[in-house]
């Protein structure tokens, strides 16, 4: 007798922590997806692209790295329209996904929508106008013979 009572508040109970976990897992990727999304960004940013250059470019990384157009959208902002790191060398990436429901589908069958944001931000130490690799050796940089260098507003790094 007790164990036909407790037998659907078991099952229930499993069934809602399943459902959990599987939104969790789709949120982690979705998380992973706006990362790679907003640091094609950045690095497009960087590169000079175009706004428009720089949101296709982020939507395609965030294609490759699981999300879909056909259940989600993306926002791609640069610079950020929200948060400290509104800034010209900053690329935002908003996603949403919808989630299907399982288990608690007989209490509300709307969707449910997860959504990720990531901000990705380049930045230069210095300009270099040459650049040596190498730290520790000790002629990463060696200029011989008769030449004459002009360096104007950069650094030898």
């Amino acid at each position: 007798m007790v164990f036909a009572l407790a037998l659907p508040v078991v099952v229930g109970a499993a069934g809602l922590g399943v459902e959990t976990s599987f939104e969790y897992i789709t949120q982690t990727r979705l998380q992973v997806a706006a990362d790679a999304a907003a640091y094609a960004g950045a690095l497009d940013n960087r590169g000079g692209l175009t706004a428009s250059e720089i949101s296709a470019n982020a939507a395609s990384a965030a294609n490759a790295n699981g999300w879909s157009s056909t259940t989600g959208t993306i926002q791609v902002n640069s610079p950020p329209v929200t948060g400290p790191n509104q800034n010209a060398t900053a690329v935002e990436v908003t996603l949403s996904q919808n989630v299907p429901r399982f288990f608690t589908v007989l209490f509300d069958n709307k969707a449910l929508v997860v959504h990720a944001r990531a901000v990705a931000i380049y930045r230069t130490a210095s300009s270099a106008c040459i650049l040596a690799l190498d730290k520790t050796a000790s002629q990463s940089v060696n200029i011989q013979g008769n030449t004459s260098v002009n360096l104007v507003g950069c650094d030898v790094m």
